[in-house]
C-alpha cells in the first residue's frame, strides 16, 4: 500500500490575545531531507488536507507546518512531524 497522510486541525479564528481574526489562506509544508510540498489553498477551502501517495515514503519521517494566513498578512505558525507505516 502505498502511504498517505492526511492532516487536519481546528480553524484559527482568535489571536493568542483572543481577538478575532480573518483568516483568509492556509498554507501546509511538509519537507525532510529529500521532499519540500507547499500548498496554498483559501481558508473557505476547509481544514484539512491529504499529502498525494506519489509524494511520501514508506517508514519516512516528515515535518510540517501549517500558516494560518490572515487577512492583514499576519501568520499564525503550527508545526508538528509524523513517520509514514513501513
Amino acid at each position: 500500500m502505498v502511504p498517505h497522510e492526511v492532516l487536519d486541525w481546528l480553524p484559527v479564528t482568535t489571536s493568542i490575545s483572543g481577538a478575532l481574526l480573518d483568516v483568509v489562506r492556509y498554507e501546509v509544508i511538509v519537507e525532510n531531507d529529500v521532499l519540500n510540498f507547499d500548498v496554498k489553498f483559501p481558508a473557505a477551502t476547509g481544514t484539512q488536507l491529504t499529502v498525494s501517495p506519489g509524494l511520501l515514503q514508506p517508514g519516512t519521517k516528515y515535518i510540517f507546518e501549517v500558516l494560518a494566513v490572515e487577512k492583514s498578512g499576519n501568520q499564525t505558525i503550527t508545526e508538528g512531524c509524523f513517520t509514514t507505516a513501513p
